[in-house]
């Protein structure tokens, strides 16, 4: 996938996601274009207010694995240069973990994301019904599978389950 003509930079948002007051730390070093790549630092889970620390909880192990890990994830609002993506392959054509094989692909090129600081409001919604410890397992496990090579479509059944009548 490329972007158009006349266009340098590519935003991925989820469409449960709005963005929050932010700007770039005074200071950073500015990456190459082909390096330059991103998103936000943080992560403000709604719709769990009647669960605030479990709100807490999810928005620090967010920051945690974002900052030390480099590792943001879709619902942080990734950003790439032209140049970035290209280099990465683009985005995957798949129906299910696309943002996270894109991360993947840029740190296999040893390009730390820029993290602008702010937060990106996301909904809690499966959060809230699966609960937090079964739905932080889940997607470890979805990223474990991932990395041993489990089919997509396992993958999108596990984290989509047929709803029962």
């Amino acid at each position: 996938t490329q972007l158009p003509d006349g266009y340098d930079s590519l935003l991925l948002a989820s469409i449960d996601q709005r963005r929050r007051q932010s700007q770039r730390r005074a200071g950073s070093p500015q990456p190459s274009p082909e390096h330059l790549w991103g998103a936000f630092s943080g992560l403000a889970v709604e719709g769990l207010r009647s669960r605030p620390v479990m709100e807490k909880l999810i928005e620090f192990g967010v920051r945690q694995r974002t900052r030390l890990l480099h590792l943001p994830y879709g619902d942080q609002c990734l950003f790439f240069h032209r140049e970035a993506y290209a280099a990465s392959g683009g985005y995957a054509h798949v129906p299910f973990m696309e943002d996270y094989a894109l991360v993947q692909s840029q740190r296999r090129r040893g390009c730390k994301p820029l993290l602008l600081e702010g937060r990106v409001a996301t909904s809690g919604r499966r959060w809230r019904e699966r609960g937090v410890l079964r739905t932080f397992l889940l997607n470890q496990l979805l990223i474990v599978s991932w990395h041993l090579g489990v089919p997509n479509e396992t993958l999108v059944k596990m984290y989509y389950p047929k709803k029962k009548n």
